[in-house]
């Protein structure tokens, strides 16, 4: 997921010869990135809150995705916005799957949100 996101990131600030060229960029880091895969181990092993934690986490990012394909700018309250529900849905899956684990919750946010003054960046 994070690996992905970074990608989306960078291929949406970077300069394309074309939107054609930028679409087929974008969709082939999705493609490529491994989270299908991931995607559908979770359907095939985890418990059912899980998978739908999952699955959301998955759609956030292709809806990322999409949004740059289209032409969405970086930073945009668009943008922002799918980030901000990508990162909701991520901190509720992690947290459905450390209850699954049997492992304790977390005391903060994985990352902070994005541009978020009261946070500090993690390295």
């Amino acid at each position: 997921m994070k690996v992905l996101g970074e990608t989306l990131r960078a291929l949406a600030e970077r300069e394309h010869p074309s939107d054609g060229d930028r679409a087929r960029a974008l969709r082939e880091a999705f493609r490529d990135s491994g989270l299908a895969v991931a995607s559908e181990r979770m359907w095939l092993t985890a418990p059912e809150p899980v998978v739908k934690a999952s699955n959301s986490v998955f759609h956030c990012l292709r809806r990322i995705c999409d949004g740059y394909v289209d032409g969405t700018r970086l930073n945009s309250p668009e943008d922002r916005a799918r980030w901000e529900a990508r990162g909701t849905a991520a901190a509720r899956m992690r947290k459905l799957m450390r209850e699954d684990l049997g492992v304790g919750p977390l005391a903060e946010r994985h990352g902070p949100l994005l541009d978020d003054p009261t946070q500090p960046a993690t390295p």
